[in-house]
């Protein structure tokens, strides 16, 4: 099911369980789309109100992807060769998926990248060898 909410982005639910759904919003501009998806909890019957419950969040802070970071940079340092993402998320302890999604994108787009981006789909990285420290400045 589609819903247009406003001309500038477009909501799809897609059903995860009996009263559950991801959400996926496309923001567009004339730069192009930018897609998030979020979980969201729809409760209520027939007769009542429907009400929506965010059971995820969209955006992490910079401290977030900061930690995430580290702990990207130990796996990936210990790590031979290209990594989907979908398997480094669970080895990042204490992480939530966006925010090591968010770390691994800002690690390999810093002015001094420590990953590089090897695979679009599935998302996949791979260290970059010679980069030792843990600075991670670079990634504001």
């Amino acid at each position: 099911m589609q819903i247009r909410g406003a001309f500038d982005s477009v909501l799809g639910l897609v059903g995860t369980g009996r009263d559950a759904f991801t959400v996926r919003r496309i923001k567009r501009s004339r730069s192009g789309g930018d897609f998030e998806s979020f979980k969201v909890q729809i409760r209520g019957g027939r007769g009542e109100p429907l009400s929506l419950t965010n059971e995820g969040t969209v955006d992490v802070s910079l401290a977030e992807v900061r930690g995430a970071a580290r702990g990207v940079l130990q796996f990936m340092r210990a790590t031979a060769g290209p990594v989907e993402l979908k398997l480094i998320v669970p080895n990042i302890k204490n992480a939530r998926q966006r925010a090591v999604q968010d770390a691994c994108k800002r690690l390999s787009e810093a002015d001094s990248p420590r990953l590089r981006r090897v695979g679009k789909k599935p998302a996949s990285y791979e260290y970059i060898s010679g980069n030792e420290s843990d600075d991670i400045e670079g990634i504001d």
